[in-house]
């Protein structure tokens, strides 16, 4: 897969599609499913899901999932939480940090917030 990826959650598989080639592919994990798992993103070469909550962050996560070389299978090599998290929904890169979007869907109430996690 290149940096012209999507990825997206259904029924609590991961999909990747590469753009340029016109293919999906399921990534199989060998951990556990990620229920909830909402914003992704691929950087280098691990897939990022971020979940609104999970089991021990209640808050909220973000899983970092090292792919292997063809991409189409995963094993969670790190989970990082920050205080500041409110359900978050989605994740993007920029320059040395990964902004989280926290709607906060719980509540509705405004301001929401993004939290920049170091890359």
């Amino acid at each position: 897969m290149n940096v012209r990826e999507l990825t997206s959650r259904h029924a609590d598989r991961l999909i990747a599609a590469a753009l340029a080639a016109l293919y999906c592919a399921e990534i199989a994990t060998e951990s556990h499913p990620f229920p909830g798992g909402d914003g992704l993103l691929i950087d280098r070469g691990r897939l990022l899901v971020v979940q609104g909550s999970a089991d021990g962050f209640p808050n909220g996560v973000v899983d970092f999932i090292e792919l292997r070389h063809d991409g189409r299978k995963g094993k969670l090599e790190d989970q990082l939480s920050d205080d500041s998290f409110q359900g978050p929904s989605t994740i993007a890169r920029a320059r040395d940090q990964y902004l989280v979007v926290n709607p906060d869907f719980a509540t509705s109430t405004p301001p929401f917030t993004v939290t920049a996690l170091q890359r």
